[in-house]
């Protein structure tokens, strides 16, 4: 039967000619875009979601505590209680303010944000820090003096000229376009306040995908007056919108795949049509149905494994040379990121290389079956 089923092979499959071959080529050639296409989608998207929340939480706090009816009297007191508290590695006192800052060519709106780190008040006068792209749109460099327009906690706007020491960039436009940074003793100063009054409790935990049960402590801690929330959910829309994105462009590229899986299709019934008669005699020679329908479906599972095999080689070698190249550019004003790294996934790639063979399989069902259905004497009878 072993040699029953090579001559089998080589007889039936092996002379592929015309429609069938061009089919073929293009079986193998459509899974090999469609699997490239998979890697480099999941690649760029999770490179794109990995980058965002790796900026996000190098310039946010992992949990953010709000006093609700806007009292900040105790948030010292809770500082200090959770400073000693299970997964909490730090907790930073802070403040934000709306304020507009007026440069030399021109005026924006910002926020004027501080942290109390501990670190030992400045002797010197007050100096403020703004984003690099700020510090573009108003048209100031180091050593100019701005106005600030703050409207403190009795709505009544203050203004106030101070020096920018400096810029910073956090890799964010968002952040870049709108920050500016202040010590305590400068944020309290230009508010008119005779000291510092934190905000904000932000905490910051050794695990950041345990935020959520981390979240549920603080909040049985602290009661109902705060408002507790960790990066996820202050940043849910952001990361909901990316996943969506996400799924859609897999879902797209995944089209790809499956018009290559019909073109197998067509090409073993193309082929069955063809050797109907040659079916028909191995048939006669001792070749069951089974083993009909197991070399049709392992045709089929060659092309797919080979399209599989040079998409998978395409698209992990495209993802390492976009990297390199640093090929993948985008406009900072529209997406944040000025730059994104691809990230293939063992996983990702695991799930596709797997969906596409039971795809492949799946996709050789059709002839398979009406090959091994063909009766020797009804086709023998027209020789």
């Amino acid at each position: 039967m072993r040699f029953g089923l090579k001559l089998f092979r080589r007889s039936l499959l092996s002379r592929r000619r015309g429609l069938a071959r061009f089919t073929s080529a293009a079986a193998v050639a459509g899974i090999a875009a469609g699997v490239a296409s998979l890697i480099f989608a999941q690649a760029l998207g999770r490179g794109f979601q990995n980058e965002m929340r790796d900026k996000v939480l190098a310039n946010t706090a992992h949990i953010s505590i709000t006093p609700l009816d806007g009292d900040t009297g105790d948030l010292s007191e809770l500082s200090r209680k959770l400073s000693g508290a299970r997964h909490i590695t730090n907790v930073i006192p802070s403040a934000a303010e709306h304020i507009i800052i007026n440069g030399p060519s021109s005026g924006s709106y910002a926020l004027l944000i501080t942290r109390d780190t501990g670190e030992p008040p400045d002797s010197g006068e007050a100096e403020i820090l703004a984003g690099s792209e700020l510090a573009k749109k108003i048209g100031a460099v180091s050593g100019d003096t701005v106005d600030l327009i703050i409207f403190g906690p009795g709505g009544q706007p203050r203004t106030t000229s101070v020096r920018l020491s400096g810029t910073f960039q956090t890799g964010l436009f968002e952040y870049d376009s709108t920050w500016v940074k202040a010590s305590p003793q400068a944020f309290a100063q230009f508010e008119g306040l005779p000291r510092f009054l934190p905000r904000i409790l932000n905490v910051f935990v050794d695990d950041i995908y345990a935020t959520d049960v981390i979240t549920e402590e603080i909040r049985g801690q602290v009661g109902s007056g705060y408002n507790v929330l960790d990066w996820r959910e202050a940043n849910a829309p952001l990361f909901a919108a990316l996943a969506l994105e996400r799924k859609g462009a897999v879902a797209i590229l995944a089209l790809i795949v499956l018009i290559a899986a019909l073109n197998i299709t067509t090409t073993l019934a193309l082929i069955v049509n063809a050797r109907r008669m040659d079916i028909a005699v191995l048939r006669t020679c001792g070749a069951k149905g089974r083993n009909v329908v197991s070399m049709f479906v392992l045709d089929g599972l060659i092309l797919g494994a080979a399209g599989t095999l040079i998409g998978l080689a395409a698209g992990i070698g495209g993802s390492i040379l976009a990297n390199y190249f640093r090929l993948i550019s985008l406009d900072p004003e529209v997406y944040s990121l000025n730059q994104i790294p691809l990230e293939p996934e063992i996983t990702d790639i695991a799930v596709i290389i797997l969906g596409v063979i039971v795809l492949s399989i799946a996709s050789t069902l059709y002839p398979a079956l009406m090959a091994s259905r063909i009766k020797p004497m009804e086709n023998l009878r027209n020789l």
